[in-house]
């Protein structure tokens, strides 16, 4: 009897297996990554976002060091920080989404009612074209 129990596990593990990642997958719609990548020269040079919003605080190294990097948009005279914290701008406009690609970030911002419009960073090989 044992030997057909035995017989049996090889069919059991591969359809626990495909259980566990059809329960995974519904969960990817939501999935937020601990880290956003934002420029990419090499594996050894890459910036990162390690805040729920882009303007939350100052991009940082993978080693962790902060790299100083802003970014700010002027709508109807009035100027808004989309990347960087507080002490550059004091308005931020609000991120409205992050959609992290195989090649490429995507941010989506609204500064006013009337003006919406994405940022796309793409990580790229200095010798490719983007």
């Amino acid at each position: 009897m044992a030997k057909h129990t035995l017989g049996t596990i090889p069919f059991v593990v591969p359809l626990i297996a495909l259980l566990a990642l059809s329960v995974g997958a519904a969960d990817l719609g939501t999935f937020r990554p601990p880290a956003v990548p934002l420029v990419t020269v090499d594996p050894y040079t890459s910036v990162w976002s390690f805040s729920d919003h882009l303007y939350d605080s100052w991009p940082v190294h993978w080693t962790g060091q902060p790299h100083a990097m802003a970014g700010m948009i002027r709508v109807d005279g009035k100027t808004y920080r989309f990347m960087g914290p507080d002490v550059v701008c004091p308005e931020a406009a609000e991120q409205t989404s992050l959609a992290v690609k195989p090649t490429r970030t995507l941010h989506a911002f609204k500064a006013v009612w009337s003006c919406a419009w994405r940022s796309s960073h793409r990580c790229c090989r200095p010798t490719s074209s983007c």
